[in-house]
């Protein structure tokens, strides 16, 4: 009997242990949606990213918004060139700021605006006309940069450049709306105080 219960103890810890794992690593998950401007390109996934950013909001309320960004506490905001200055259309813009800064839970910023080249759902647009070419010219992040009003594309090698700046120039994209820079590809790197998430059954180290 003694053998037998000790038997069932062992079960039933081997049983509940990972239950009671996972309960604990799943406190301290991260939460919420990864705010990254710039998304991965060569992933298997062939869907196009979701285009539900705040600017992206913007533009559909703003005319001739064409991005925004934060310097010194000041949100600067593109407009097109015709606006900047037209009362009208800058309180159009401020009020849109306004109320997207209250529905965040953000407080009020100061607003200042520079005349935008290309207007952020014509970057947009852009952006979709070269991503089915991404893979070909060997492009692993692409973005609106959103400070200098154009679209920036990485590749990993200085020869890759011009053969991205060309596509681009064939499907209609102006020189100077593109900006292509030179990363190597990111390397996977994980320590011993990393969280590791989804949370599996265990993790094998080797020393």
């Amino acid at each position: 009997m003694r053998y037998l219960a000790m038997r069932w103890a062992v079960q039933l810890a081997v049983v509940f242990m990972p239950l009671v794992g996972i309960a604990a690593c799943s406190e301290d998950s991260p939460v919420g949606p990864r705010n990254d401007r710039a998304y991965d390109v060569t992933s298997n996934s062939e869907q196009f990213p979701s285009m539900g950013t705040a600017s992206d909001r913007l533009a559909q309320q703003v005319p001739g918004f064409g991005g925004a960004f934060v310097s010194d506490g000041v949100l600067y905001v593109y407009l097109q060139s015709s606006l900047i200055g037209n009362a009208p259309a800058e309180g159009i813009a401020r009020q849109a700021v306004a109320s997207l800064l209250q529905t965040a839970g953000r407080p009020p910023m100061p607003v200042d605006f520079l005349p935008a080249k290309h207007s952020f759902i014509q970057l947009r647009r852009w952006e979709a006309a070269i991503a089915a070419h991404y893979r070909a010219l060997h492009v692993h992040s692409a973005s609106i940069d959103e400070r200098h009003n154009r679209l920036r594309l990485t590749v990993a090698q200085l020869s890759e450049a011009s053969a991205v700046r060309d596509r681009a120039a064939a499907v209609h994209i102006p020189d100077e709306a593109v900006h292509t820079r030179v990363r190597p590809h990111g390397t996977a790197y994980a320590d011993l105080w990393d969280k590791i998430r989804p949370a599996r059954g265990g993790l094998g180290i080797r020393v």
